[in-house]
């Protein structure tokens, strides 16, 4: 019979091993728990539940493009959020809103995605995200 076991020391798992000998053998050091897939060095255990270790901190490089690559998202998201404003006025369909409110939350979407080109132009991901403008629920 294969079973893997972790290696428990201070609510830490310090090893895995598949053990298929003697029922009652036991580490030298720490005490041997019967696992589930996916269980692995540097998971915790506690109140007889695995914990995964938490996700390791990006680099700075990692974040950078990281950033990068969530400001072209917003870039494409405020562009789609600006043409319907556009549409909306447009159309001149103002229903539960005013034309007032409305040109204001297009002012507000153009000069964050202005923010955004400026921000994808510079290339550096290390400086913070530009603040979207907030939901206007009409």
């Amino acid at each position: 019979m294969n079973n893997v076991y972790a290696i428990v020391k201070n609510e830490s798992v310090i090893n895995v091993i598949m053990w298929e000998g003697e029922p009652d053998w036991a580490p030298d050091k720490g005490e041997a728990i019967r696992v589930p897939d996916g269980v692995g060095i540097g998971w915790g255990y506690a109140n007889g539940q695995f914990t995964a270790p938490p996700e390791p901190e990006l680099t700075p490089d990692e974040l950078a493009a990281k950033n990068l690559l969530t400001a072209q998202a917003a870039y494409e998201n405020a562009s789609n959020k600006i043409t319907a404003l556009n549409e909306q006025i447009q159309d001149d369909d103002f229903d539960g809103t005013t034309e007032v409110t409305v040109k204001a939350e297009l002012a507000a979407w153009t000069n964050y995605r202005k923010d955004l080109r400026a921000y994808i132009k510079n290339s550096d991901g290390n400086q913070p995200l530009p603040t979207a403008p907030p939901e206007v629920l009409n």
